[in-house]
């Protein structure tokens, strides 16, 4: 009986491990910091979000980082969204300053700029995902 039970614990460990390792890969890339949600949120999803985001750009939580990590702008295709090599030459951070190399004008669009310490928020978060989807 005792045998029959660790065997069965034993096959148990081996069909879970997988699945925890599965896991384990991907929890830190779809891990978005609660400030830099709320800042998409009440910032970016009035355009960048539902089933037409503006510019084909979607920031609903699903889609982020993975939807736009090291994927190229279709603003400037010499940048990437979120560029995890040169965090300051992400294109939505670009977008968020105003910077010269971008298409149109900064986000949010017709709507107050954000302050520096937010920005700094979303900079610092892009800067966090160094290495991560390469």
């Amino acid at each position: 009986m005792v045998q029959r039970r660790l065997r069965f614990f034993v096959a148990a460990l081996v069909l879970m491990a997988p699945i925890s390792f599965v896991l384990a890969q991907t929890s830190p890339v779809s891990a978005v910091p609660e400030p830099v949600q709320k800042l998409i949120k009440d910032h970016c999803l009035g355009c960048h979000g539902g089933k037409s985001p503006s510019g084909h750009l979607s920031l609903e939580p699903d889609q982020i980082p993975a939807g736009i990590l090291n994927r190229p702008s279709r603003g400037n295709s010499a940048f990437k969204l979120i560029d995890t090599a040169e965090p300051d030459k992400s294109y939505i951070l670009m977008k968020l300053r105003g910077a010269d190399e971008i298409k149109g004008g900064r986000m949010p669009k017709m709507r107050k700029a954000l302050k520096a310490a937010e920005i700094q928020t979303i900079a610092d978060w892009i800067k966090s995902l160094a290495g991560q989807g390469t």
